[in-house]
């Protein structure tokens, strides 16, 4: 339903997720993008992607992207790197 016509018109992907919000005021906005979505206990379930123009546009769903899909190239990037002691 996200994806029709009245909303973004097919260009959401499969580990993309809609987001609604539950009142005008609290729909992510301009600057949000890249910063997570995080259900539940504390887990990122997502980073969030695009929303309409208009930040108060409770009507036009704004989207995040799955981390779940992309958790082992994530895992396997992270592990290149080990931690450095603080100084």
């Amino acid at each position: 339903m996200c994806n029709n016509s009245r909303f973004w018109n097919g260009v959401l992907t499969d580990s993309m997720l809609c987001l609604k919000a539950g009142a005008k005021g609290q729909a992510p906005c301009k600057g949000d993008s890249g910063g997570p979505l995080v259900c539940g206990k504390g887990k990122v379930d997502g980073i969030l992607s695009f929303s309409s123009k208009n930040c108060t546009d409770i009507f036009k769903p704004t989207v995040a992207t799955a981390v779940a899909p992309y958790s082992s190239w994530i895992r396997k990037v992270i592990g290149r790197w080990s931690p450095q002691p603080l100084t």
